[in-house]
């Protein structure tokens, strides 16, 4: 699905101007409140109220293509929730009125227009189908070709659009995991029971309880073991023990909790030695996620020095294994995409190349379905920001971490995600529910904030969809796809 950039939009509308409100129904947007109102719409779709034939000819970057002429009294499953901003436009001002009123009746609460495209000052967008296909620019498929295929080995399921401004195509992925091979849940368990994991990185690892969250005050090695968070309960559903350590602390990068001098300005005194701290290195695995390697640093040195914190748990136990975790801070932050802007991402493919380095791109998968690039299959629901991401629009939440943990055990014991556990056991809650008091963590991070990731996560259907793209996300490896 077509995606809004918030800075393009400010761009375009801070030379309108705010009208009053048109009777209860919708509000034509205008220049002298259009910064304040907008930055609030962190979850904005912009609908192209014009014919399909008129769209194709250009259109807004990101806008959905709704014709008026088709909005009945009935739902419309391309659009958001009601109760989350809808930015729509025609093909003249009075045609942008009528359609804006049109979904205002709907009881879409709130409807904004700027008019017709003729009020449009940036680029538009024109709907090509070239003959080649450069792989840079990489874009999601339209959620339906992703949702038809989500259970196949191999399927045309990312769209690129070509840099020199041709247009795009689809492109069919055949390598990595193939769902169909995939063992059985809990077959490989074996594999994590009775060892040790330590998951080193920021606070992407404990905000959606991966693991717990820990006071980055306490750094002695002994306090952050035997993590009881998503991942270990997972592990023990499944029949396996295992001894997770939280080496995680906010705002730090690896070089940070692998350094004898923190340069880190949170959590941890100015100059810590971690170092000192991690005097038991003998793991089976670890789990390594970084933001962005250092200004200066080339894609050799970054690499390198990934080398030698491997080395750190490869000097004392030889068959560590290793999964380099791509959060959902590498694609969306503060509200806003961020694709691209963590370059490490561009050269995950050279780390899994790496001896005993698995590549999990969780991010990728929580940033589609926030920016609505991919649905959940078989599912009326629509993810939107608050279904994936806390209020402040940064840090993953109870759903997106469960896909953390989810991929993470994947790709250790190379069993499906569909059937793994989740919040429900024998239709009631208990487990996770129970484990992480669901209501507490509303209070706290939502604070009376919409949000309909407790629904997904409650709901044995709309997992086990979740579970159907998390395996497609895995076996895709779409890291190796940016160029």
């Amino acid at each position: 699905m077509k995606r809004i950039k918030l800075a393009l939009l400010l761009l375009l509308l801070s030379s309108m101007a705010l009208l009053s409100a048109c009777g209860s129904d919708y509000r034509i947007i205008a220049s002298e409140n259009v910064i304040t109102r907008m930055t609030e719409m962190h979850d904005c779709t912009v609908v192209d109220a014009r014919s399909p034939e008129a769209y194709a000819e250009g259109h807004v970057p990101d806008a959905i293509n709704i014709p008026a002429d088709t909005v009945g009294d009935g739902e419309i499953e391309a659009l958001p929730a009601k109760d989350l901003p809808i930015i729509v436009y025609g093909e003249s001002e009075s045609a942008g009125n009528q359609a804006a009123k049109k979904l205002a009746d709907l009881g879409y609460e709130k409807v904004f227009t700027f008019g017709g495209i003729s009020a449009w000052r940036g680029d538009v967008v024109k709907e090509e189908d070239p003959e080649h296909v450069h792989l840079f620019n990489e874009k999601a498929t339209t959620a339906q070709f992703f949702v038809k295929d989500a259970t196949r080995d191999e399927a045309a399921i990312f769209r690129y659009s070509c840099a020199c401004g041709e247009g795009a195509r689809y492109k069919t992925f055949t390598h990595g995991r193939k769902t169909s091979e995939l063992l059985s849940v809990g077959k490989k368990a074996d594999l994590l029971d009775g060892k040790k994991i330590l998951f080193a990185g920021n606070s992407f690892n404990y905000y959606g309880k991966t693991v717990n969250y820990i006071d980055g005050g306490i750094t002695e090695q002994a306090a952050r073991m035997n993590d009881t968070g998503y991942f270990y309960e997972l592990c023990k559903q499944n029949g396996a023990e295992v001894n997770v350590t939280n080496w995680s602390f906010g705002s730090h990068t690896l070089s940070d909790i692998f350094s004898s001098s923190c340069t880190a300005d949170k959590e941890c005194t100015a100059g810590h030695d971690h170092l000192a701290d991690l005097t038991d290195r003998n793991y089976d695995y670890v789990s390594l996620m970084d933001m962005n390697r250092a200004a200066g640093m080339t894609e050799d040195e970054y690499i390198a020095q990934i080398k030698s914190f491997m080395k750190l748990f490869t000097d004392v136990n030889p068959d560590c294994k290793f999964i380099f975790s791509i959060p959902s801070g590498a694609y969306w932050y503060n509200h806003q995409d961020k694709l691209g802007a963590y370059d490490y991402v561009t050269f995950a493919e050279k780390l899994a190349e790496l001896d005993n380095v698995t590549v999990i791109d969780w991010g990728r998968l929580v940033y589609d379905l926030v920016k609505r690039d991919t649905l959940l299959p078989d599912s009326t629901v629509r993810c939107t920001e608050s279904s994936l991401i806390t209020p402040d629009g940064n840090q993953p939440n109870l759903l997106s971490g469960y896909i953390h943990a989810v991929m993470t055990y994947c790709a250790i014991t190379g069993e499906t995600a569909v059937g793994q556990p989740t919040m429900l056991e024998n239709g009631t809650e208990t487990g996770f529910a129970l484990r992480f008091q669901m209501d507490s963590y509303i209070e706290k991070i939502y604070k009376g904030k919409s949000t309909n990731f407790v629904g997904i996560l409650s709901s044995e259907e709309e997992m086990k969809n979740v579970q159907q793209l998390i395996n497609r996300y895995m076996d895709m490896e779409s890291y190796r796809h940016y160029k």
